[in-house]
């Protein structure tokens, strides 16, 4: 069974939301992972109130914020939608729903944002029974999943490289390296020289 992590930077709304429903809707097609590089004290007081009213999910009694490393390793990473760079996990699909954070906004807001995910764990559920997109990627030497925050990464690129880059630099933008064509042979080439540049 697949084992798919939902991840965000604290670990305490739309990805404990996503966890929950992805438990409750979904199962028995893959088991569901929440976590983040921060963690808040509790899940968000709201999200638990109205999962609970809309779902008869008590999440405080079944889920808690984690970290990347309190999850196991993982098929499928969801990352929630992040305004700064996204947390990496290793990974053979992933994909990223860019739904934004309801904390501190109207239980309408709230109720749209679960709306939103409860049809993306339905959609995501569809593409496991095809099986045609979770293949895993292609690899290449170092390779690792492009968190580009502002998506200038044409078909989702995959460079460990110009992660690697760019942070030492202290950007928070992933240009020039990422805008590489990663086709089948271009990605094995791009990577294996930007690793030896940079020392990865």
């Amino acid at each position: 069974m697949f084992k798919v992590a939902f991840i965000c930077t604290h670990n305490s709304c739309r990805s404990q939301i996503a966890e929950a429903l992805g438990k409750n809707l979904a199962g028995n097609m893959f088991e569901s992972y929440s976590a983040g590089t921060h963690k808040k004290d509790k899940i968000n007081p709201d999200a638990v109130r109205i999962m609970l009213e809309k779902y008869g999910i008590d999440m405080e009694q079944t889920q808690h914020p984690k970290l990347l490393d309190d999850i196991p390793p993982v098929d499928i990473v969801i990352t929630m939608g992040c305004n700064v760079e996204c947390p990496f996990l290793p990974c053979k699909h992933r994909e990223d729903w860019g739904i934004d954070d309801p904390t501190g906004k109207s239980d309408e807001e709230f109720l749209k944002t679960i709306a939103i995910i409860e049809t993306n764990i339905q959609n995501l559920r569809s593409k496991i029974l095809d099986n045609t997109e979770m293949m895993p990627e292609k690899d290449c030497p170092g390779v690792q999943a492009c968190t580009c925050p502002k998506k200038h990464c044409p078909n989702n690129a995959k460079c460990c490289a110009c992660i690697s880059f760019h942070r030492q630099q202290g950007e928070s933008d992933y240009l020039p390296y990422c805008l590489f064509p990663h086709s089948d042979k271009s990605m094995e080439n791009v990577c294996r020289k930007l690793n030896e540049r940079f020392g990865r």
